[in-house]
């Protein structure tokens, strides 16, 4: 049976003739546009949460004059404003058991729980039909329950019994409702066919055409999507998830936050020179010239030398201050205060150079100390530093093996103490404030300047040994020196 549900916190206090009368969180609201659904509402209100007999009610038996398209329309745009509102949820239940639930977790929650172009909710016809999973869809692990993040609906479907995982084991392949009844031996069809139905209608699953292509497949802007960015993407925006998106500090008085600078990874520091910050003030272009002659540059003249490198990183790397934390309030951090902004202060990204040709400094891998301006240096393999050289290689088009490449990393932890839902979208869009950061000091120095859109994180973490849940590469950027008769 697939039911229709109010939500724990929600009650309906009565049905008007034109509206709803409810009371969600303790707080009273009126939902208006139910003309002709009342005896729908009144029976959810009654605590009959058949689904099909609810539609059922508005359209008439099969083969009755009554029913009418318009009466399931107007019913499916009033449970859209219930579900936008996240007032009800939907079930799907074998008896006393509950099989499967599916809340929705946004304003634009979509669903369809009835055949498109008919009159009637009960669908014989999916028989014949080919199911298989969204490729959207996304499995995981909370509490007892398996959770499926169905992103491009705005739904999470919970899992309650064993047999639905092996029905989602079945759906990664066509499946039809006869198969899947072969498959979960002891079941009708007509309940297995009632599963299948609930998947489809909540995004888990969806029907295959006759080329064996879900719809997702062939819509415009669905096509174009890769799993991962859609994710990513509804998890840490508001109105899109039910779940935090804001500074929760889930970790406070539990964990302590990670320090504002990364203590010094070897015994080996490289003081760099300190450049004089009144003499580029009144040596450096204005800013709008910066801007406008601002692009990438992938080809090289003389190498890049020690105190070019040194200035670069003091005008876009080096800690200025470090503040707190307060010590008596358990969400207070330290934080610092650099030349570029970042997410609460917190400064996650670190940088590691890895030189191939720079004057005055061993061609090695460094991980750069901001409040010493200096550089540790490391000791990975060369086969290592080759690889990250190769992989900027090939993402600059094979145009040229930069100079120095800059690995910027994130300290996961950093953001992640403070931050539900957008920890790792604030460390992408520190990485693009930083990426500016450096393009502007690099022009305004007559220097090469290139980010780069992909590196080599397994690359980093083998050279670092680092933990890449701990702490992996986020960005890239080529740095060198403008070739003779490029003035930028």
């Amino acid at each position: 049976m697939i039911q229709l549900c109010l939500r724990a916190d929600t009650t309906i206090i009565a049905v008007e003739p034109a509206c709803l009368v409810l009371e969600h969180r303790g707080r009273r609201m009126t939902l208006d546009g139910i003309s002709g659904l009342g005896e729908a509402f009144r029976r959810l209100a009654a605590g009959n949460h058949d689904l099909d007999e609810m539609m059922l009610a508005l359209t008439g038996p099969p083969g009755a004059r009554c029913g009418t398209r318009i009466a399931l329309r107007r019913f499916g745009l009033a449970l859209r404003m219930l579900a936008a509102r996240q007032l009800v949820e939907f079930r799907c239940t074998d008896g006393p058991r509950m099989l499967l639930t599916a809340v929705p977790t946004g304003l634009l929650a979509s669903f369809d729980f009835w055949p498109p172009g008919t009159d009637h909710p009960p669908s014989a016809g999916l028989a014949a039909d080919r199911f298989q999973l969204s490729r959207f869809a996304c499995a995981h692990q909370v509490g007892a329950d398996l959770i499926v993040e169905v992103p491009h609906k705005s739904m999470r479907v919970s899992v309650h019994q064993p047999e639905m995982g092996g029905l989602l084991t079945l759906l990664a392949r066509p499946t039809t409702v006869e198969h899947a009844t072969r498959e979960l031996s002891g079941r009708s069809a007509a309940v297995v066919r009632e599963w299948l139905r609930f998947l489809a209608a909540t995004g888990v699953a969806g029907l295959l055409d006759a080329g064996g292509h879900l719809v997702e497949d062939h819509d415009p802007c669905l096509s174009l999507r890769e799993f991962h960015d859609v994710l990513m993407h509804t998890a840490s925006r508001g109105g899109l998830t039910d779940a935090p998106t804001w500074a929760a500090f889930p970790f406070a008085g539990v964990v302590p936050p990670l320090p504002a600078v990364k203590p010094q990874m070897s015994g080996e520091l490289i003081r760099l020179p300190i450049p004089d910050v009144a003499r580029m003030t009144a040596a450096d272009p204005p800013l709008v010239t910066v801007m406008e002659q601002r692009r990438s540059v992938r080809r090289y003249g003389e190498p890049l030398t020690v105190g070019q490198l040194g200035e670069f990183l003091y005008r876009i790397g080096r800690v200025r201050s470090i503040s707190g934390p307060d010590q008596g309030n358990p969400k207070a951090y330290e934080t610092s205060n650099r030349t570029y902004p970042s997410a609460g202060g917190a400064y996650d990204l670190e940088i590691y150079p890895v030189v191939r040709e720079c004057a005055g400094i061993a061609a090695g891998m460094y991980h750069y100390q901001p409040v010493e301006h200096a550089l540790s240096a490391l000791r990975p393999r060369e086969a290592y530093l080759r690889r990250l050289l190769y992989r900027a290689y090939t993402a600059n088009g094979g145009q040229v093996v930069p100079q120095v490449l800059l690995v910027i990393t994130s300290r996961f932890g950093r953001l992640s103490w403070k931050y539900r839902g957008i920890a790792y979208a604030n460390t992408l869009r520190d990485v693009g404030v930083l990426y500016e950061a450096m393009y502007l000091a690099a022009v305004a120095m007559g220097l090469a300047p290139c980010a780069l859109g992909a590196g080599d994180s397994g690359a980093f973490g083998a050279a670092t040994r680092l933990d890449p849940l701990v702490e992996s590469s986020v960005g890239e950027f080529m740095l060198g020196t403008l070739p003779a008769g490029d003035d930028g």
